[in-house]
This record gives C-alpha cells, structure tokens and sequence, in this order.
C-alpha cells in the first residue's frame, strides 16, 4: 500500500485517502510567518496552565480519555480513512493505548512530577533541606508522524500537558485530519480557552490590561452573538463564527461567561450550549434551559486575582 501524498495549495491543505484517492476534507495552511504568533500565544496563556496542581492536570487528561472512548467508533474510521490502516488496528494500537496512556500519566504523573526530597551524607548539611523541583519548559512542539499519527502524538501532548506546558502541534502533512482531531478531543475535555484582552482582577471586568475571558454580551446562550457563537459540521469541525451560518451546519455551540454576582473577583459562571436552533428567541423569551436534542453545560470556575 503507498499514501497518496496531500496536495498543498497557497491556502488549503487537502487530505485525501491512501485507499481511495477520495477527498476527505481540507484544512487552512498556517504560513510559516505566522508559526511565531501562534508559539506567542500559547507562551501566553501556558503560565496559568501551569497554575494548575499536578491533580488537576491529570483530571483533564482523564476527561481527554473519555472523550476518546465516546467518540472512538468515529475517530477509528477516521484513522482508518486517512492513514489506511484497518479499522481494527486503529482501534488496537491507535486508540486503546491512549487511553491507557492518558489514565496513566494522569495517575502517576503527580508522583513523578512532585518535589523530591534530596538526601546528602554529610554531617555539616544535616540542618539544611534540599529538594529537586520540575519546573515546565514553556511551549513544547510535537510533530507528529503519519504511521501512527493518532498514539504518537497525543501520548507526548498529554506529557507535555501533564509537565506544565502548552503545545503546539504539527501533524503530518498526510493526516492532517488527524492532528486536528486531537485538538478537538482536549478542547472537549475543558483545557483552557484563551482571551489576552480582558482584566478579571478586577470589577466589572476591564476591557483591557489583563488575561481572561471576556464576559458576554445579553442572550448570549439564545441567539447567535458574534464572539460567543461557532458551526459546527456533522463531524464536529467548526465552520466558522458570526452571526451568519455556514453552509453544512450541523449544529451551534454558543457560550456566556459572567462574574459569579456573590464573588465576581474570584469566581466565573461558563455555559455552553450546543443546539440545532438557529435563534431561541431573546430576553425572557427565550429559555436557557436544556431543550430537546440540545447539550448543556454549565460550570464554575475560581480564578486568582492578579
């Protein structure tokens, strides 16, 4: 069997399959004078990743497992299509092993990531105390191979995230699809989501001179309100934002963020509603209660002021 290589346009990367020749779909090109803006902006927000204890990491990394193991049938076919190996192989030494990958860092990276203790023989350093402690790089790259373009990577993403650092991927020209289909299974998982415009120290949040996520306008979570709103395709590929909707749209994922009103220094409210309803309606007429065929998620979570 030999790949058949993906064709690149100024724009567009095309993926097509190995078996085939089909088409399976098309991914925007970062130009290389941009590589450097993308490393900035995980540099920026990597630091509160960081922030986070070693438990809390691998509570997202074990959310990332089970994200796989919800999504698994789609994403072997996917493997399966555009890398070529078979669907049961996929499964077995693509699949199965990040799970068990992903649930292990998460269980054993706190022990060995923690401080360690150093111990010296020497009488005259009995008083003193020593310890070795792991502190992240920064911004890890991870360039993935197209063999095994699905095990290979995400185990030394989950790695690099278990460490402390952000992560900027580059999938094999190949299995493009793949690369970005990992993003997508920690972006499910809750991984943090980056705004560098915002102050939250403060209240109500300043437009600019801080680090956060932006609150959101009115009627966020009922009508399509740029900035809080995507389209989503059948297989969950985002089409684009604005008020406007794509062609192809499958479902709408709108969000709100607000200041808890007891605690609005410490503490934000997030939402995210993924619907096929282009418009709930506004104001009191539109509900934010979970509907029918609609996915609801709501969380809190606690932030230190700068």
């Amino acid at each position: 069997m030999t790949a058949t290589p993906a064709t690149a346009t100024a724009e567009m990367l095309s993926s097509r399959s190995p078996s085939t020749g089909q088409e399976l779909g098309r991914l925007a090109i970062t130009p290389p004078a941009d590589v450097q803006q993308v490393v900035d902006e995980v540099a920026q927000v990597q630091p509160f990743w960081a922030q986070l204890p070693l438990t809390d990491r691998g509570r997202y990394l074990r959310r990332t497992a089970q994200v796989i193991l919800d999504e698994i049938d789609a994403i072997g076919e996917l493997i399966a299509g555009e890398q070529g190996k078979p669907r049961a192989e996929a499964l077995l030494m693509e699949l199965v092993p990040t799970v068990d990958a992903l649930h292990w860092i998460a269980k054993h990276g706190p022990r060995l990531l923690d401080d360690e203790r150093l111990r010296t023989p020497q009488l005259f350093l009995k008083t003193k105390r020593q310890e070795l402690t792991y502190e992240p790089l920064g911004v890890v790259g991870v360039i993935s191979p197209w063999n095994y373009p699905w095990s290979i990577p995400l185990t030394e993403v989950a790695m690099a995230l278990m460490a402390g650092n952000g992560v900027v991927l580059k999938p094999a020209s190949l299995t493009p699809l793949i690369g970005e289909r990992i993003g997508m299974a920690f972006d499910r998982a809750g991984l943090p989501v980056q705004d560098t415009a915002t102050d939250l120290a403060v209240y109500p949040p300043a437009a600019a001179g801080g680090k956060g996520l932006s609150p959101h306008t009115d009627n966020t979570i009922q009508a399509n309100t740029n900035g809080y709103v995507d389209y989503l395709d059948h297989y969950g590929r985002t089409l684009g934002g604005g008020t406007v909707v794509p062609d192809n749209t499958a479902y709408i994922r709108r969000w709100s963020v607000e200041p808890l009103p007891t605690n609005p220094n410490n503490v934000i409210i997030l939402q995210v509603m993924v619907t096929r309803q282009r418009d709930r309606g506004v104001g009191n007429a539109g509900s934010v209660s979970r509907g029918p065929q609609e996915a609801r998620l709501m969380t809190i979570k606690s932030r230190k002021v700068q």
